[in-house]
């Protein structure tokens, strides 16, 4: 009986052991086969497991040594995109500074300056090219602002206008959206007002408008690069198209001749309208002084685009296509109108 008993209690010793995860292997084989095998290998399991799952949780633990060797601290990580981010920053510089003194340059390489421009664009749109908060740093904003007026004047000087369009639209975002972020530039009003002439110059009045409240009161009536673009307009709503055929010679910068030049053809067409709907026929000479031309063969060319049918005798013939029935003056009626109101007003005397 107490062997028995003596053998339970080793048992039940040995069982904590293994439960609590302490067993000690060579004591137990030393201690009788027979006792290991009559223990449940449950509780053994059970504490493998946990011993694994401790030993997991010690190698995903941030003290493990290999988790400092593989993962990179948030610092360095910061560092490494701050790194990124400086190196686009010194390309971009570089290639604005190869911009800028190209574009400075007289006489400019055209050609240059437009495929620096095609990679500065590629360039800022990795960085903050049209950005949308506060967050972006006033020196990337300054370059694309820079760049963007420095293509305003090469699609000018290319006459391109489909890419003017596109780039001073953009560019105010510059010049009214971050107007509080920047400082005002140098060439605001001056781009501002090649805009304007712009609009001027392809009859889009409304829009001109439009531009035009936006800007304020005192830079309208005051600035030197908007003030003559109003006087255009003023010219046009008044007729007094001979203003604006001497008013290229004053023009406030080389860039507006372009637009200049499209205005001038602009009114032109406009008289020449304005010629069939007045005169029944108009000699070369007396055209040529209308449309503000210098010589007949201009006069001719001009008359030829707008199919005008010039005689042998040199003269153009301009038939209306649908000629309106001749009414009869209705003298009686007026008569007894006027003698009706004199007598109203002898009543009221």
């Amino acid at each position: 009986m107490s062997n028995s008993r003596n053998v339970e209690q080793k048992q039940e010793g040995v069982q904590k052991e293994v439960e609590l995860g302490r067993v000690d292997v060579p004591r137990l084989l030393g201690g009788g086969g027979a006792a290991l095998t009559r223990i449940s290998m449950v509780p053994l399991i059970g504490s493998t497991t946990a011993a694994n799952q401790a030993a997991s949780s010690s190698a995903n633990s941030p003290h493990s040594p290999r988790n400092k060797q593989d993962e990179k601290s948030p610092v360095d990580l910061d560092c490494h995109l701050s790194a990124a981010v400086m190196a686009k920053v010194d390309s971009v510089v570089s290639l604005y500074r190869e911009l800028k003194s190209e574009w400075n340059r007289k006489p400019q390489n055209l050609q240059k300056c437009g495929q620096l421009l095609d990679k500065l664009k590629v360039a800022l749109i990795k960085l903050s090219y049209l950005p949308t908060g506060a967050s972006t740093p006033t020196e990337e904003l300054l370059i694309a602002r820079d760049v963007l007026e420095i293509a305003v004047e090469y699609s000018v000087a290319t006459k391109d206008i489909p890419a003017f369009e596109r780039y001073i639209s953009q560019l105010k975002c510059y010049y009214y959206d971050y107007k509080s972020l920047l400082q005002e530039s140098q060439n605001m009003y001056k781009l501002l007002g090649l805009n304007l002439l712009f609009l001027l110059s392809v009859n889009r009045v409304s829009d001109f408008h439009t531009e035009l409240e936006l800007l304020p009161a005192e830079v309208i009536q005051t600035n030197k690069f908007i003030r003559p673009i109003l006087g255009l307009e003023q010219y046009i709503m008044e007729g007094r198209y001979n203003k604006i055929f001497q008013a290229k010679s004053s023009a406030p910068a080389d860039s507006y001749n372009f637009f200049m030049d499209i205005l001038i053809e602009t009114v032109r067409d406009e008289i020449g309208a304005c010629l069939e709907k007045s005169y029944e026929r108009i000699s070369l000479t007396e055209a040529a002084k209308r449309l503000n031309l210098k010589s007949v063969e201009e006069v001719k060319a001009f008359g030829k685009k707008k199919n005008w049918q010039l005689g042998q005798d040199n003269i153009y013939y301009f038939v209306t296509k649908s000629a309106k029935p001749k009414e009869p003056l209705p003298a009686v009626e007026l008569a007894e109108q006027a003698i009706f109101y004199a007598r109203e007003l002898e009543m009221i005397v």
